[in-house]
């Protein structure tokens, strides 16, 4: 099978399973924002937009466990992916444990300075944490191994679980606290599904040196670093505005932009099944030799044509959407919903581009940018922050430079014969 009928079968089952997986995630945020005050909803969307930030870069784990299950995979080495996975668990079962102190230890720290006036909020977002790592070690496995159906119920699983068990806590009086319970309980159910997935790999038993690992414990070891720097960038940029929202203005402006956030997601989700179907592929063609910058080009094309008509639909129909779905208490938002629909479109593709690289393992120059990216445009909030608009620009600005310099560096270095 090509690429490009690869990408188009993943990626059409990806996008299905994930469709109803976005539909009960927007089904969740509609019914909280019924259910909660426009306050609670703003500090629910604060809470979602600090475990993405966090928690991405512990997708770290994803990233590297598909990409090197995608090479050994495609060079038949089933005892190496055994080898890899174990090691790996106990890698994650240590960072777990870590981060349940550090984030315990530094919970009121972190609730004074998000203006989340409860520690124990941030205490429930920190076991969230350490329970999605290893969600994130099944995902690689499941995604790495193009098992693209198994890989949209997991991500469906997450979603169902957290709408029903949230619902229902909420109602039952636990609020925030409900929700952040449904956040947990939906990682840990999912991961014990997708380790039952992937018990066939468990299961093996071999016997290998760890230098005998492909490429050696440095390569990997540098691998993660580079993709820590990408993931924790990409986290960033789509996140940090409601963070900084949450931040400096009053809580019920706040509210309001989680509405706006909202909306601005659903532009984000559509690249996220076409990104996960891309990435295997990539990964496999670049330790084939067989070329992936026409595969490039094409998911580019599909996430930019998509996230523009997407964008589009919002701008057109923000406030008949916003009162429907919200309710007319969340009308104030329509502005914002407009420019975070917008702002999604160069997030959406530097989202592309980024695991691209990581993909084919050539996102140095990428993680030195977007580092400094994101630095300049985290500082440049903090001081100058007059508005809301002005924090959206902020983001948005950035993200078109960074995409624009590295997809041109990419297509240049390419040509040369240096990739």
């Amino acid at each position: 099978m090509t690429l490009s009928r690869e990408l188009r079968r993943g990626g059409f089952i990806l996008l299905i399973m994930m469709m109803f997986a976005n539909a009960f995630n927007y089904l969740f945020q509609v019914v909280m924002g019924r259910m909660l005050t426009v306050e609670e909803f703003g500090t629910m969307n604060a809470l979602f937009s600090w475990v993405a930030i966090v928690s991405l870069p512990i997708g770290v784990v994803t990233t590297t466990t598909a990409r090197y299950i995608a090479t050994y995979s495609a060079q038949g080495e089933t005892d190496k992916i055994v080898k890899f996975l174990k090691r790996l668990f106990v890698y994650i079962l240590l960072g777990a444990i870590g981060v349940l102190i550090f984030g315990i230890a530094f919970s009121p720290l972190v609730s004074r300075y998000t203006n989340v006036n409860d520690a124990r909020l941030i205490v429930l977002v920190t076991v969230t944490l350490a329970v999605g790592m290893f969600l994130s070690l099944v995902t690689g496995v499941v995604q790495g191994t193009k098992q693209f159906f198994r890989l949209g119920i997991l991500n469906f699983g997450l979603t169902v679980i957290k709408l029903a068990l949230g619902v229902g806590l909420v109602w039952l009086g636990f609020r925030l606290y409900g929700v952040m319970t449904a956040l947990i309980v939906s990682n840990f159910s999912m991961t014990l599904v997708g380790l039952y997935m992937i018990k066939g790999h468990l299961k093996l038993n071999v016997q290998m040196d760890s230098e005998e690992l492909f490429l050696g414990k440095k390569d990997i070891v540098a691998y993660v670093v580079m993709a820590f720097m990408v993931n924790l960038c990409i986290a960033i940029l789509p996140n940090v505005d409601m963070v900084f929202v949450k931040r400096f203005f009053a809580e019920a402006q706040a509210g309001f932009y989680g509405t706006a956030a909202l909306f601005g997601r659903l532009v984000l989700y559509i690249p996220s099944a076409l990104v996960s179907a891309m990435f295997p592929l990539a990964a496999e063609a670049e330790v084939a030799d067989r070329g992936s910058r026409s595969l490039l080009t094409k998911v580019l094309l599909y996430v930019g044509g998509l996230t523009v008509l997407c964008a589009v639909g919002i701008n057109l129909f923000a406030s008949p959407a916003v009162k429907l779905l919200m309710g007319a208490k969340f009308l104030p938002a329509v502005p914002y919903v407009r420019m975070t629909a917008l702002m999604a479109v160069p997030v959406s593709l530097m989202m592309t581009l980024a695991n691209y690289c990581l993909a084919i393992k050539k996102a140095r120059i990428l993680a030195i940018s977007m580092v400094v990216g994101c630095i300049g445009c985290i500082t440049a909030i903090e001081i100058y922050h007059p508005s809301i608009a002005a924090i959206i620009v902020t983001v948005s600005v950035t993200t078109s430079v960074l995409f624009v310099l590295n997809l041109v560096y990419l297509l240049k270095t390419q040509k040369n014969g240096k990739l």
